[in-house]
């Protein structure tokens, strides 16, 4: 099933974030159409559990994220960070437990990012909002939201970029 959608900002490429059981064929992935030429088959970006995408807003990178990893006696939830020119992933960040990439703010200096899985081993709690700061990909702080205690499906800039929406 669907997770989320996004256009890049030029509107040259589509992001479509999948969910499912890790049995299916087509669950955990980024596919990324080109929009002119949506006969052509997608590329396909691999997610860990789930896939939520979200385009930079210089265009050049596709952030995916989604589902905490156990690894080497750890439990993470990674940002991954796609090159749009190579379709290469290029960065890998670890969110605290707040993995979900979500809004953009119009200039394109941070990104937000939201816990619907409702707090973790780490210290976030439900309702967490990661801000990172795009420009070194760091956390630059976090937030809870007021009225949300339990999952964050989304969060949004507004336009001049100094509200940010939770839901």
């Amino acid at each position: 099933q669907v997770w989320s959608v996004d256009y890049s900002p030029d509107g040259k490429w589509l992001a479509v974030g999948t969910y499912g059981n890790k049995t299916e064929k087509d669950a955990l992935r980024v596919y990324v159409y080109e929009m002119d030429d949506l006969g052509k088959a997608p590329k396909e970006l691999e997610s860990r559990r789930w896939a939520k995408a979200r385009f930079t807003m210089d265009g050049k990178h596709v952030v995916v994220g989604g589902g905490r990893v156990r690894c080497e006696s750890r439990t993470w939830e990674p940002l991954d960070i796609w090159n749009v020119d190579s379709w290469k992933r290029t960065k890998t960040v670890d969110s605290g437990g707040i993995g979900n990439p979500m809004g953009v703010t119009g200039d394109g200096r941070y990104m937000a990012s939201g816990d619907d899985e409702g707090g973790d081993e780490k210290g976030s709690v439900p309702g967490d909002v990661g801000v990172w700061d795009m420009a070194g990909w760091k956390r630059a702080g976090v937030t809870q939201s007021e009225k949300y205690t339990m999952m964050v499906q989304e969060a949004i800039f507004s336009p001049d970029g100094k509200r940010m929406y939770v839901g």
